[in-house]
């Protein structure tokens, strides 16, 4: 497309970018590649963006989530992975926004920031782990915030079982969590564990009514899988 004059560069540092010498001619290019292919494309793009430039998605905010609305087509969320020195260039785009914009759920943990983000329209839910951000009683706290602000806030339960049943449970307790987020393969994230939780024929996973979190250790496989151990006890007077 260069050799015949459809293209043409418009920079060479600090990378090479090439520009279409008409919208005509952009118009016409992009309308000739099928859907699955522009999706593809878009896919691609988003992704060596996020690879390239880890520190600087500020200054492609824009372009990230123009695609991103692309390849899902506003039918999902995107987990934007910026952190909180970043939340007023997403702020740009709201509203409107393509899509649902959600964070990843181990980037923002202070409940100021998430209760900011939420408030000023950065982010459409919360997403917290209840297993990184401090426990229950701070992902609750999250969920609190969240339901304010008239939101959502989608539990991140990507991890092994004891985690998973830490946030399965604690969705469960307020309303405004959608998804169960279910790590696979199954056995990787099982090990070393009695009861597991899995989606049943109906699609839906449930909490066990068993104790505690609802599942059992298998702390033999534990002992002899451990190679090096930390033993903390309490001081005697």
């Amino acid at each position: 497309m260069r050799a015949a004059e459809f293209l043409y560069e418009t920079s060479l540092f600090p990378d090479l970018e090439y520009t279409f010498k008409s919208a005509p001619t952009h118009d016409v290019a992009y309308g000739s590649l099928l859907q699955e292919r522009r999706r593809a494309i878009h896919a691609r793009i988003v992704k060596a963006i996020e690879q390239l430039y880890p520190d600087r998605l500020t200054e492609h905010v824009a372009e990230i989530f123009s695609r991103v609305a692309e390849v899902l087509q506003g039918d999902r969320r995107y987990e934007w992975t910026a952190g909180t020195n970043n939340l007023g260039s997403v702020g740009v785009l709201a509203p409107p926004k393509p899509l649902s914009i959600i964070p990843a759920g181990n980037w923002v943990l202070d409940p100021q920031a998430i209760n900011q983000a939420l408030n000023t329209g950065v982010w459409d839910a919360a997403r917290v782990d209840a297993s990184v951000c401090g426990g229950i009683t701070a992902a609750r706290k999250v969920m609190t915030i969240a339901e304010a602000a008239g939101c959502r806030c989608e539990l991140q339960c990507w991890g092994y079982t004891l985690s998973q049943a830490a946030n399965l449970q604690t969705m469960l307790g307020l309303p405004n969590c959608s998804f169960f987020e279910q790590p696979v393969p199954y056995d990787a994230f099982e090990y070393a564990m009695y009861d597991v939780i899995r989606p049943r024929a109906d699609g839906y996973v449930y909490a066990a009514d068993a104790a505690g979190l609802g599942v059992r250790v298998d702390w033999d496989s534990i002992r002899s899988a451990t190679l090096s151990r930390i033993e903390f006890r309490e001081k005697s007077e």
